[in-house]
């Protein structure tokens, strides 16, 4: 039990991060990096812990998309609300759903093995 818990400390504390990142969405102040950004970089440091960095560093766009997917067993990230961690940086008007974002971040979080 106790290497169970220590081995998956970096979920508990990703999704720490992840719901602090989504409770302050609104009140980041201008140039902040929004949401989906944070998210990617929240879910990136996890897939780091947990998989080999040459399996997991140089994933980019649809690439990251689909590791995150399949890792865990989903389909959100390509086809659903998770797309916002491919599209949002480089589209700054776009206005991802947090929401659902958030929950497929969590979904990948407990899932993914």
């Amino acid at each position: 039990a106790w290497r169970h818990l220590r081995g998956n400390r970096y979920r508990r504390a990703a999704q720490r991060e992840l719901k602090a990142a989504y409770r302050c969405r609104h009140a980041a102040p201008p140039g902040e990096a929004p949401f989906a950004a944070q998210a990617s970089r929240i879910l990136r440091r996890a897939a780091l812990v947990h998989y080999p960095s040459r399996e997991v560093a140089a994933l980019c766009a649809e690439q990251w998309l689909d590791f995150l997917d399949r890792s865990a067993g989903l389909r959100v990230f390509r086809e659903g609300p998770g797309r916002a961690l491919a599209d949002a940086p480089y589209n700054p008007g776009s206005q991802p759903d947090d929401a659902a974002l958030h929950d497929a971040c969590r979904q990948w979080l407990r899932r993914h093995r």
